[in-house]
């Protein structure tokens, strides 16, 4: 004989006596779809779990449970400007998502210590699909083992998390739209960007790799990433914005983009001369405003703290945008374009021309023509 408590209320089911069907439906109540109202008086209003806050929902059933889904929509006219309060519950579901279209801006969090167990049976996701803009920065997220955690943000509105504990599971943040990351991502599994999107990187990332597939992955703060951490570009941009951030080897599997808009900045790779590159990738430095050939400049790009960082066929496969396509690598690891030949010549021509034109003034001077006449 089996029992089990029904959600959040207090009613005993004798599942072991219930015909099939309606073993299947019970079941599967625990998992469907709830649709946040906000319809619960008083403070409960603003009450995901807890007392009468099952009347928030539609049906009147807490999501909390593994493969739940929650619902955020136009049901509740009042969103915009609400703080919904997890009431110091550690919640379990499968999908959060976020359909608003009304441009609410609203937060989903609670005391400190109040979380989210992504719990999908394989896959859990948050998908914000609206122009509404959502914060969830106050409730910090556990990925379930055995889950991939994806991050989908197709809407014009702006996401915000806080820390992600992914453990062994892969975080995908796959995004057209704008996504923060103001928390700490952390566990041994790995991060990946894809979608033409930014995701924004206040907080932190230690996990074993980050793989920035497309869209581009841009800086808030100086050095965001573990020092440890790998780092793939298999096609899309890493945007330093002026800050500076050290990271594990470089592994470049598509054409890909470093970005050094924003200020002067210093990214510093580990030896990556072990590691195999597409031999048919490029990687393309742009906005790059350091010295060429001499290094030390505003810009800097190191790969290890040596001229052997890299393999002559790796420096072959990077390119500094407006230079042409050569490059070396100092003593120091930095990798600096060597201007054309042309480029010299004529900065050579304009240096003697400007010391020959300097002499024959002093010359004037010091050594006025006399004029005969006869």
């Amino acid at each position: 004989m089996l029992l089990y408590l029904f959600g959040g209320f207090r009613t005993w089911v004798l599942l072991s006596s219930l015909p099939p069907l309606l073993f299947v439906c019970a079941i599967s109540d625990l998992t469907a779809q709830s649709t946040w109202t906000g319809a619960a008086g008083g403070q409960n209003s603003n009450r995901w779990a807890g007392a009468r806050s099952n009347q928030n929902w539609d049906p009147n059933i807490i999501p909390n449970a593994i493969g739940a889904t929650a619902l955020f929509a136009d049901n509740d006219t009042a969103l915009d400007g609400r703080s919904i309060n997890l009431n110091s519950t550690n919640i379990t579901i499968g999908t959060l998502s976020i359909s608003n279209t009304v441009g609410a801006s609203f937060a989903i969090g609670g005391a400190a210590g109040d979380s989210f167990t992504f719990n999908n049976s394989g896959s859990a996701s948050i998908t914000l699909t609206g122009n509404s803009n959502t914060d969830l920065i106050g409730a910090s997220i556990i990925v379930a083992a055995g889950n991939t955690f994806n991050v989908n943000h197709s809407g014009t509105g702006t996401l915000s998390l806080g820390d992600i504990n992914a453990g062994a599971n892969t975080v995908t943040f796959n995004s057209s739209g704008t996504t923060i990351q103001a928390g700490a991502i952390s566990g041994t599994g790995k991060v990946i960007k894809s979608g033409s999107g930014n995701l924004t990187l206040t907080g932190t990332i230690a996990t074993s790799e980050i793989d920035i597939q497309a869209g581009t992955l841009l800086l808030g703060a100086n050095e965001r990433v573990s020092d440890s951490t790998g780092v793939t570009l298999s096609g899309g941009t890493l945007k330093l914005d002026g800050f500076s951030e050290t990271l594990g080897a470089l592994t470049l599997s598509a054409d890909s983009v470093i970005d050094f808009s924003g200020g002067d900045s210093v990214l510093q790779f580990a030896d990556s001369s072990g590691i195999a590159w597409d031999p048919n990738a490029t990687l393309t430095i742009i906005n790059w405003s350091g010295k060429p050939a001499l290094g030390g400049g505003a810009d800097q790009i190191f790969f290890g703290s040596s001229d052997s960082g890299l393999t002559a066929d790796q420096r072959s496969q990077i390119v500094f945008a407006n230079y042409a396509n050569e490059n070396i690598q100092l003593n120091s690891g930095e990798v600096v374009p060597i201007p054309e030949p042309a480029t010299i010549f004529i900065g050579l021509g304009l240096f003697v021309f400007a010391i020959c034109h300097g002499f024959r003034k002093v010359s004037k001077r010091n050594h006025p023509e006399v004029l005969l006449v006869s």
